[in-house]
C-alpha cells in the first residue's frame, strides 16, 4: 500500500512542491510546513500528529533499470 501524496495544503491550500518539507497524519492528509507548525503537528481533521511526508528517492539504478523496461528487482516487468 503506497502514501497518497498530495500536492495541496489542506489548511491553507498551497500548492507543496514534491523537494518541498511536508506533513501527513495517519489518514493521509497532506499539510505544508507552516500550517503544520501553527497546528501544532496535530491535524485539524483527524487530531493526529503530523509527521515528515517521505520524499521518493529514484537512484540511478533504478533510472536504469527502468530504461530497459524491469523492475529495480529486475524481474517483474512493469
Amino acid at each position: 500500500m503506497t502514501l497518497k501524496m498530495m500536492t495541496n495544503c489542506k489548511r491553507c491550500s498551497q500548492r507543496i512542491q514534491e523537494d518541498e518539507a511536508a506533513y501527513i497524519c495517519v489518514e493521509e492528509l497532506t499539510y505544508c510546513q507552516s500550517c503544520a507548525f501553527a497546528l501544532e503537528h496535530a491535524c485539524s481533521a483527524c487530531g493526529g500528529e503530523l509527521v515528515r511526508r517521505p520524499r521518493h528517492a529514484i537512484t540511478a539504478a533504478n533510472k536504469v533499470a527502468n530504461r530497459s523496461g524491469w523492475s529495480a528487482y529486475g524481474m517483474l516487468p512493469f
